[in-house]
């Protein structure tokens, strides 16, 4: 399976030139996309406010974090209105 970039994730498509809307996306790509810096996004994951998980081969040291889309909006969407309260 080869890694993509941010870039080729958003150009990807379905036939109908309908874009993808990918669930789970990498630290750099919320830090891209979403209003926050590196430090708060990981004080938000340390807290359990916004979900994610590390994406890795059976035995590797190492894998990939992954952050759930849906819980980086559900948090916005609280924090708009509680702002707005």
């Amino acid at each position: 399976m080869s890694s993509l970039t941010s870039t080729q994730i958003h150009a990807e498509t379905f036939p109908t030139s309908v874009a993808i809307r990918s669930r789970y996306l990498r630290i750099q790509q919320v830090l891209d996309w979403y209003p926050f810096k590196r430090a708060k996004l990981y004080e938000l994951l340390a807290r359990g406010d916004i979900k994610s998980f590390a994406l890795k081969e059976k035995g590797a040291i190492r894998g990939m974090r992954l952050v759930d889309r849906d819980s980086l909006d559900a948090y916005l969407q609280k924090a708009a209105e509680e702002a707005s309260a």
